[in-house]
């Protein structure tokens, strides 16, 4: 008995070490730094908590088929989603740690203590957890193409630790904000203005950031985008593969569907899209980052297919995800909104409804819909209301709540225009107009461009018109398979959740396409909050296209897989037992193995590079903590004026850019700026406040604005071999830094020349 009980032991060990070692093998040829390295082993930890927590919420929402399986990154989807749900509800508390008390480190505190709990109180189910499940070769291989990407991307993303570009930059000083603050943060900086910007993706990059206890910031925001579509993506793979186990397909039909869908989709990933590099230097990375949360609903449901009828806690989250996924995407991008109704909406409608109509009695068909729409509508209504963003348009909106900012709060909100010109009744005849040109009298695209549209992220020439075919012919198998087939095949109900997936994917993104252009017409391109608004959600269609065929290859695959095993199985129920099949799926299996591993490492991404990189430049880990060390050196309410010009980008956006030496430090600043990209104390200065202040002349109105902006130090680019003397000869556009009251020695010295002088205006 004791023998049994060692050799069960040994093989658990060694079914935990293998993946591991396996891991590390993959990751040796991409890594070349110290800085990879480290940032692989904080995302490989973070990855291990979220998988954790989804296995707890996997548990409690009864997913069994989800618990029994190895489906890691379904699990870390779940976890993300409860990782949320937990800050929101523990933010009182990190709100005390950092402002009642005045620590430092709470949101990596309170993850890692929330961790430790759970770990504790569930520790009956943490050496199942840890061990990994046995899985089939199948599991193995999307494991492998899964890991291989997220290795790819961190190492990509890591080997430089600045802002890609103007987005990047803000992004990263927004979750480094959130990140030291741990609570729903209102205001920009260390200022008293209400920051009118979304916080999710700063919220889910400091969550994934949480092991580095602030270090690598600018990687975890730079891999969300690849990050959230490849949970998503596999996910999604993962519960077909589930779907497919459940309705008995042979574990060599299994097998053959995942070696054909991982050849596939790496060719895809690496040389069909943009997939590991949507858009240069990362813009718009929240919209660029949804997809995840505009498959979540979708994902919930099918989960929910793989339960039985009276199961009502699946049933519950497939409700409950809604209206969070709806307030998550909209804390994303507020285009995002339009995305989510367009897209999820129709996705998640079309595969809840079966459900629906099986749903047993009163409880299933209205009293768990509503309690999970209540739910997740009470959360959701707190993630935005905790949002600055949407907190400032509810305070222009209502009187009461602009009082409780201004007044309880004794926050500032920016002044915006008004910049709606039409009166609500004629916006509606508009509307009305819009719809009958783009439905019925403008030109109308053939179906297939519908649902599959072009997309500048698809580079394959052929990839889209072979998707394309191969949807229209597995949907019409699909159906022949739930109707005229044999009366065996069609008890079996295999192709149900593929026919429904199908159709759904198909309906939402031709509805997505037709509602973004209908959005373009309706505001066209007058305001620029208009233009975001249309040119945000025509875009998105790119990026929906890209992501659709592969879902539409994960479907099509299953659905010829099944197909042929279903056939086969009716004529030949042995047929996967014979030793030549056997032999034949496992070289096939090895072959699609090596394919996908000799094609990510000796296939690069099509990234920036620091000759693309105009505004900003390149910089290490190592110099971004030497300038946070010499930031560290003063006052902690200091405010820094650095090196700034105007500039007015796409014809109407006004911005100020720190010049091109501070530029890649200041996203990873302790302290606040004048001016950082309308950050911290910059965030009410614009363009034409520049040239007034520093373009003109004025020396003494410019040091009273200072002195009312309290600024204390300058921030200079002193060159090698230049003296403090000469360094502090400077200008800011036509004034002198010693005009400006700059003078002393250094305060501290940081990376590349610069320097803090003292500075009293």
């Amino acid at each position: 008995m004791g023998t049994l009980a060692g050799r069960e032991n040994f093989r658990n060990r060694r079914r935990l070490v293998l993946p591991i070692l396996s891991a590390v093998l993959l990751a040796a040829p991409f890594l070349h730094s110290v800085a990879q390295v480290h940032f692989l082993l904080l995302l490989a930890i973070s990855f291990t908590g979220m998988a954790w927590l989804g296995e707890i919420c996997a548990r409690l929402f009864r997913l069994e088929t989800v618990v029994q399986s190895p489906a890691v990154f379904t699990r870390v989807l779940l976890g993300q989603a409860g990782m949320v749900i937990l800050w929101l509800v523990l933010s009182p508390l990190t709100w005390g740690w950092r402002v009642g008390l005045g620590l430092s480190s709470g949101l990596p505190l309170i993850v890692l203590i929330l961790l430790c709990v759970t770990l504790w109180t569930r520790r009956r189910f943490l050496y199942k957890a840890l061990v990994p499940r046995t899985g089939d070769a199948a599991w193995t291989l999307l494991a492998l193409l899964g890991g291989l990407l997220l290795i790819k991307a961190a190492t990509h993303y890591s080997f430089r630790a600045g802002a890609l570009g103007l987005d990047t930059h803000q992004h990263i000083a927004f979750t480094l904000d959130l990140f030291n603050a741990g609570y729903p943060k209102l205001t920009a900086g260390h200022s008293d203005w209400l920051e009118k910007y979304p916080k999710m993706l700063h919220l889910i990059s400091a969550l994934w950031a949480w092991p580095g206890f602030g270090a690598h910031i600018g990687p975890f925001v730079k891999i969300q985008p690849v990050l959230q579509a490849t949970l998503a993506v596999f996910a999604f793979a993962e519960v077909t593969l589930l779907w497919m186990q459940q309705r008995a397909v042979s574990v060599s039909a299994q097998r053959i569907w995942a070696a054909t869908l991982v050849v596939l989709l790496g060719y895809a990933i690496l040389r069909g899209t943009l997939f590991l590099y949507p858009v240069d230097d990362l813009n718009s990375t929240g919209r660029l980052a949804a997809f995840s949360t505009l498959l979540l609903p979708a994902l919930c449901a099918m989960l929910a297919w793989l339960e039985p009828n009276h199961s009502r806690r699946p049933w519950l989250l497939a409700w409950l995800s809604m209206p969070l996924a709806a307030a998550m995407a909209a804390k994303l991008n507020p285009s995002l909104a339009i995305g989510f109704v367009s897209f999820s909406a129709p996705a998640w409608a079309l595969l809840v409804v079966p459900l629906w109509w099986r749903a047993p009695a009163v409880a299933g068909k209205v009293v768990v819909p509503m309690l999970g729409i209540a739910v997740g509508g009470v959360l959701g209504g707190l993630l935005l209301f905790t949002d600055p963003y949407y907190l400032q348009l509810l305070a222009e909106a209502l009187p009461p709540v602009r009082q409780i900012v201004e007044q309880t709060l004794g926050l500032h909100m920016l002044a915006t225009p008004a910049e709606l010109s039409q009166t609500s009744d004629a916006f509606l005849a508009h509307i009305a107009q819009v719809l009958r040109w783009e439905l019925w009298y403008g030109p109308q695209p053939v179906f297939s461009a519908q649902y599959l549209p072009e997309s500048q992220q698809l580079l394959g020439q052929r990839l889209l018109p072979i998707t394309r075919l191969m949807v229209a012919l597995t949907v019409v198998l699909g159906i022949a398979m739930l109707t005229i087939a044999p009366e065996t095949i069609r008890r079996r109900r295999t192709f149900a959740l593929l026919v429904v997936a199908q159709f759904a994917l198909i309906v939402a993104v031709a509805v997505a396409l037709r509602i973004s252009n209908i959005t373009t017409l309706a505001l066209g391109h007058e305001t620029l909050e208009a233009s975001l608004l249309s040119t945000y959600t025509q875009r998105y269609i790119g990026l929906l296209s890209m992501y659709a065929v592969m879902l539409h290859w994960i479907l099509l695959l299953a659905s010829l897989v099944t197909a042929a095993d279903a056939m086969l199985q009716w004529r030949l129920p042995q047929w996967s037992a014979g030793r030549v099949v056997s032999r034949s799926v496992s070289t096939l299996v090895v072959m699609a193995a090596l394919t996908v591993v000799v094609g990510f490492i000796t296939i690069d991404i099509k990234g920036v590079t620091p000759a693309d990189q105009g505004w900003t430049f390149p910089i290490t880990e190592a110099k971004v903590r030497a300038f946070q060390r010499a930031e560290s050196q003063l006052p902690q309410d200091a405010v820094v004026l650095a090196p700034a010009y105007a500039i007015v980008l796409n014809g109407r956006e006004d911005w100020v850019l720190p010049s091109m030496y501070v530029t890649p430090y200041l996203p990873f600043a302790q302290r606040d700026y004048l001016f950082n990209v309308r950050l911290g104390s910059g965030y009410g200065y614009f363009a034409k406040d520049l040239r007034a202040m520093f373009c003109r002349s004025q020396v003494e109105q410019t040091r009273a604005e200072l002195h009312r902006a309290g600024v204390t130090h300058l921030l200079v680019h002193r060159w090698n071999g230049q003296s403090d003397e000469r360094a502090l000869d400077g200008q800011y556009c036509l004034t002198g830094y010693r005009q400006l009251g700059a003078g002393g020695k250094p305060v501290a010295t940081g990376p590349d020349g610069l320097v803090f002088y003292r500075l009293d205006p």
